[in-house]
């Protein structure tokens, strides 16, 4: 699967469920089943880069998914919405340490990963509580789309989807989907 079908998933997954009825809800949908739809394949800037015409894909899918998130926290930040209100009120240190711990497992999925604990039922939920810390009203979409990432990945057979981390070096000793 390519990073833009990834992407289009995400977002229609994240509308499965009628709560976000107010614009605002539906754009937090859309931003947070965008991320959850390609945040699995950040492992693929180290790999599948050499291709030139996934390449392209690759690099649109990702910049469109972040974008969606960032411009909607943006837009909330600057009209001081519900989730400006939820991070404000949070301890620094709970502000601090979310954002921290979302970004190491991210710097990790980019550097480290090939795809095998990326494409974990165990990181998706591990992201999703996390991203429930900082921004509680995205984290089901979130959840909702990065699911949508495995499965389509497990139907199409591309690559193989864990329900735990993988510790070995090749992967073995993971409870495999397939």
């Amino acid at each position: 699967m390519t990073t833009k079908t990834h992407l289009l998933a995400g977002m229609a997954a994240s509308l499965i469920f009628p709560w976000a009825r107010t614009p605002e809800g539906i754009v937090f949908a859309f931003a947070g089943g965008a991320l959850g739809g390609v945040i699995a394949d950040m492992d693929k800037f180290n790999k599948d880069l050499d291709d030139g015409k996934k390449k392209t894909g690759i690099i649109m899918g990702q910049i469109i998914g972040w974008s969606m998130f960032i411009i909607a926290i943006i837009h909330d930040f600057m009209v001081q919405g519900l989730e400006y209100k939820y991070f404000m009120e949070m301890p620094v240190w709970e502000r601090i340490m979310g954002i921290l711990m979302f970004m190491i497992i991210l710097g990790f999925g980019i550097k480290f990963d090939s795809g095998r604990h990326m494409h974990t039922v165990y990181m998706g939920l591990l992201l999703s509580m996390i991203l429930h810390s900082i921004i509680p009203s995205m984290y089901i979409e979130f959840t909702l789309g990065y699911m949508t990432h495995l499965l389509l990945d497990w139907i199409s057979g591309e690559t193989d989807v864990r329900l735990l981390l993988s510790m070995g070096r090749r992967g073995d000793n993971a409870i495999k989907l397939r």
